[in-house]
């Protein structure tokens, strides 16, 4: 019997499991499970294919920024006397008083394991609470179509529950 091997598709490719799912608890490892799949959608059944999986913990950054426009015009506007300059140094004062609300993002370590049959397992441990977000990106091995898989960027939020079976693949959350 003759076996065709075709090649994986970014676009039909998915990844599901706790590790992608809101409700997963803080400091208990999880899991993503990624199915590659050619062009028509049908399951490969081969591995050695390449994702680069980023995981961010994404934390809000309150820092004002240090170049912003108000340090640099407020004093040479506040100098001048007349109103359309006074009007023009009070609104860029307000907006320097203002907290910029930024995103920072903390880089959580992972693992990935080719199962040989097409799958691929995704092993991580959310370190707290918060928010995170889940990047997932074929490299486009043995020609195939490169890209981020169907779904990616995942965003989830990682509760301080300490149900160690939301995390797992026959969990509460993924049941849920």
């Amino acid at each position: 019997p003759f076996n065709f091997f075709s090649v994986t598709d970014a676009k039909q490719t998915v990844a599901f499991g706790p590790g992608v799912l809101s409700g997963i608890g803080a400091a208990i490892e999880t899991i993503i499970v990624i199915q590659a799949k050619d062009e028509a959608s049908k399951n490969r059944v081969c591995g050695r294919d390449e994702f680069k999986v980023r995981i961010r913990e994404l934390v809000e950054d309150n820092h004002e920024p240090v170049n912003s426009v108000a340090t640099k015009h407020h004093l040479p506007l506040a100098k001048d006397t007349n109103a359309i300059s006074i009007v023009a140094a009070t609104k860029l004062k307000a907006r320097a008083m203002r907290i910029k609300r930024r995103v920072a993002e903390h880089i959580v370590s992972h693992k990935i394991q080719d199962c040989g049959d097409g799958t691929y397992l995704v092993k991580y441990t959310p370190n707290q609470p918060g928010y995170y977000q889940v990047d997932i990106e074929f490299i486009g091995t043995v020609n195939g179509k490169e890209g981020p898989i169907r779904g990616s960027p995942f965003a989830l939020h990682v509760t301080s529950s300490n149900d160690k079976s939301a995390n797992s693949l026959n969990g509460t959350v993924v049941h849920d």
